[in-house]
């Protein structure tokens, strides 16, 4: 998927304008008039036709499609994330294909791509002022804000214009002929090696723009704004600063002043996308790096073309190189870090090297609290569906459903931090925000499920659902699914078998009547599938009829996460509850993991079943990292409860808790994420049923929503559990840059419950890594 150096070397297409103009009429039913225009390895065109105007591009034959396709890709998140910007769109071929295909005349071929034509004047004929360039800053920010949610597997690739391949310019000095010019780079790759490669792991890494040069920049003259950002030819997954560097890189050849038009740009970008302390330390070093590698990609061409286009910048570069090295130039990162000075910037401590961090968790930690992955992974940053760890690499997070709507979604930091700055108290006092969460969350809900009690956490939440049964029914028994969890207090690990059950648990308690699992995989061959709901209940109510004394309640994951993640079979739930009615039983739904709509279809996953709990516990995905749960009950419970002891949480249903709650949902309906955790999830499951067709390892496929499970075994026949492989597969992924876990009670299920936002691209690129990983582990 790597671009080599040959892209660079390759020659640009020359299709001669008749060429050129049966190609788009032929490719894109388009006629019009054409003009040329400057490309450094592919052919463009402007297009003037009587449906608007565009820029019609053939791609250089070296380039990957791979490349072509991440290309698109991003266009079209751009797009969808923020409209707004100003990036050209995509126009389909005729077949509705985003990109076609033209074979050269020594039959090459040639990639297509149509784009929309963005007004503006190129920032090379415009006047360079600190606001138009403190503009430019602006705008690449918020460019790369809206790429911190974007990943595409053609991002990963190696060419000479990313800035992590400047020690390659190295190779290239030879063809500096000037011997002052170059000892001049190779100082300049000497301070690369010793301020940016150590400083590397340390900064945010992301999809960024990369060619931010004063040709690929279009101003509008009157307001001084950026109306257009063209040519991603050049977008790579890189450190994120390299942005603003390469920009500022630009903006300052050729400038009386290039201090000035540098800290124009940063303070712009830095305005709108805060740069850390790392970031802004390394900043003068990009930005020379980016002119070596300019000047010696210039020096070799030299020899083997006489294009006026490769050499357009050279000699401003040469210039901005020397004043780099001069006094003035050495004072730019100072310079730099009193534009970025923030008043009351809060104090960070140095980070820790990972295996300090290990070793102070020993010390200070309990020893049976565990890491993932076989090597511990250290993160430092989460944002949509992606976390950065220390050393820079942005993993997709396909594992860690508590971000339900994405790592620190904006809506919730804001709501966090405008209700903290106000108030934050208990409620033994009136106020607006629980009685608001508690009405949207009733709406959401069946009739009569009205009253509601606020805990900080899913594990909470069901240890009170306990005590309401209990105190209801004067009961003390409970009915559980095998290999159920419900979560960690005492009470609760009494009532899950996937802690009793295992080393350290007390193994199960008298009054816990332990049902079947109602795994359809593993059901008896006998059995046919639609009878499997009615043959796994009648196996339930044989067990109801054999416990010691009648459940105060029975309590269920909708579809059960720990066991495997299982989706319980149609009919199985309705059958099940009616039974524990039959008893004087209560009913408790656990939604703590399925619950705010992953599964798509439905707010809450019991409603797929066509029933009404009693109870409703709800946890993890509700506060989206911030700690909430929430028990829904009827107001009959409740009052039972009501028995003269007081119920008091000191920080259940706080003000910012429910603020936070509040805008969870007011997102999960903005975004409209119910429909998307739907569509993607339908395409999700499609995608891994044709993983199964290839890899023999992935026994079922299973999953509703964005909640999935691929149980792996060592042969399909026999069903044999292959916990072992699971786990090379989530290890192979992890080292490919997506998280993922394990599950089931051999703990030989992958695990995946990506963010409600995850997008056709998020998807794709889960799928691919998942596909590489099950041929990784099968050999």
């Amino acid at each position: 998927m790597s671009s080599s150096p040959s892209l660079i070397e390759s020659p640009r297409p020359r299709f001669s304008p008749d060429e050129v103009r049966a190609l788009l009429r032929a490719q894109f039913g388009i006629d019009g008039d054409l003009a040329l225009l400057d490309s450094e390895r592919d052919q463009n065109a402007r297009v003037r036709s009587a449906g608007g105007q565009f820029t019609f591009k053939i791609v250089n034959a070296a380039e990957p499609p791979s490349a072509m396709a991440f290309q698109t890709a991003l266009l079209r998140h751009v797009e969808a994330a923020a409209p707004d910007l100003p990036l050209p769109r995509v126009v389909p071929a005729a077949d509705g294909a985003d990109i076609a295909v033209a074979e050269g005349p020594t039959g090459e071929r040639h990639a297509l791509r149509l784009v929309t034509w963005l007004p503006g004047v190129p920032l090379a004929k415009v006047a360079r002022t600190s606001q138009v360039l403190a503009n430019v800053g602006r705008a690449l920010a918020r460019l790369d804000q809206a790429l911190l949610s974007f990943g595409h597997p053609g991002a990963f690739r190696e060419f000479d214009w990313h800035i992590g391949q400047t020690p390659r310019s190295r190779g290239r000095l030879e063809a500096v002929r000037d011997p002052a010019r170059r000892a001049l780079v190779a100082a300049c790759l000497d301070r690369f090696d010793t301020f940016v490669v150590p400083a590397l792991v340390h900064l945010r890494h992301s999809v960024i723009h990369n060619d931010a040069n004063d040709w690929n920049l279009l101003v509008d003259e009157a307001s001084g704004t950026v109306s257009g950002l063209i040519d991603i030819g050049d977008a790579v997954f890189a450190p994120t600063v390299a942005e603003v560097a390469v920009a500022a890189a630009y903006a300052m050849l050729g400038q009386p002043d290039p201090a000035a038009a540098c800290l124009a740009v940063v303070g712009g970008y830095h305005s709108a996308l805060p740069l850390t302390a790392a970031e802004r330390a390394v900043l003068p070093h990009l930005i020379a790096a980016r002119l070596a590698i300019s000047v010696t990609i210039s020096a070799t061409r030299q020899a083997t073309s006489d294009d006026p286009y490769l050499f357009v910048s050279e000699a401003p570069a040469w210039e901005l190189l020397a004043w780099l090295a001069s006094p003035a130039g050495q004072d730019l990162g100072a310079a730099i870090e009193r534009a970025c000075a923030r008043p009351g910037a809060a104090f960070l401590p140095p980070r820790r090297d990972d295996a300090d961090l290990a070793e102070a968790r020993r010390r200070l930690l309990g020893k049976n609290l565990s890491l993932s992955y076989r090597t511990p992974l250290h993160m430092v940053e989460g944002h949509d569906v992606w976390l950065t760890a220390a050393d820079g690499r942005r993993y997709l997070d396909c594992y860690n459903n508590v971000a339900h709507i994405g790592h620190c979604h904006p809506r919730v930091v804001e709501a966090l931090a405008a209700q903290a700055s106000r108030l934050n108290t208990n409620t033994r006092y009136l106020h607006e925000n629980v009685l608001a969460y508690a009405d949207r969350l009733r709406r959401t809900l069946p009739a009569g499920l009205d009253t509601f009690f606020f805990v900080n956490s899913g594990s909470e939440a069901n240890d009170l659902a306990l005590r309401l049964v209990r105190t209801a029914t004067e009961r003390q028994g409970i009915a559980v699914l095998d290999w159920a969890y419900h979560g960690h207090t005492q009470a609760l690990i009494e009532i899950s078998p996937y802690k009793y059950k295992r080393k350290g648990g007390p193994g199960r308690a008298t009054f816990v009547t332990e049902l079947p699992l109602p795994d359809m995989y593993r059901a008896p061959d006998d059995w046919r599938p639609f009878e499997h709901g009615a043959r796994f209940a009648a196996e339930a109510r044989r067990h109801l009829a054999e416990a010691a004394a009648p459940p105060a309640a029975f309590i269920a994951e909708t579809i059960p996460s720990v066991g495997g993640q299982i989706l319980l079979p149609e009919g199985y739930l309705a059958e099940v509850y009616a039974a524990v009615r039959a008893v004087g039983g209560l009913c408790i739904a656990d939604e703590v993991q399925v619950g705010f709509g992953r599964v798509g279809t439905h707010m809450w996953a019991f409603e797929e079943h066509g029933v009404v709990p009693d109870i409703v516990t709800m946890g993890k995905p509700a506060g989206a990292g911030h700690p909430l749960g929430i028990v829904a009950t009827t107001r009959a419970i409740a009052d039972r409860f009501a028995n003269g002891m007081e119920y008091f949480n000191t920080f259940g249903g706080n003000p910012v808790s429910c603020a936070v709650g509040l805008a969870v949902l007011d997102v999960l309906e903005e975004q409209r994420l119910l429909e998307n955790a739907r569509v993607q999830g339908d395409y999700l499951l499609e995608r891994f049923r044709g993983l199964a067709d290839r890899h023999a390892a992935i026994g079922d496929v299973r999953g509703r929503g964005l909640f999935f499970g691929l149980e792996v075994v060592r042969d399909r026949g026999t069903k044999a559990h292959d916990g072992a492989t699971a786990s090379a597969v989530v290890n192979e992924a992890l080292a490919l840059g997506v998280l993922m876990g394990t599950d089931g009670p051999f703990d030989n299920v992958v695990k995946l419950r990506p963010p409600m936002t995850c997008t056709r691209a998020h998807a794709d690129l889960l799928v691919d890594v998942l596909d590489r990983a099950f041929s990784a582990a099968a050999r």
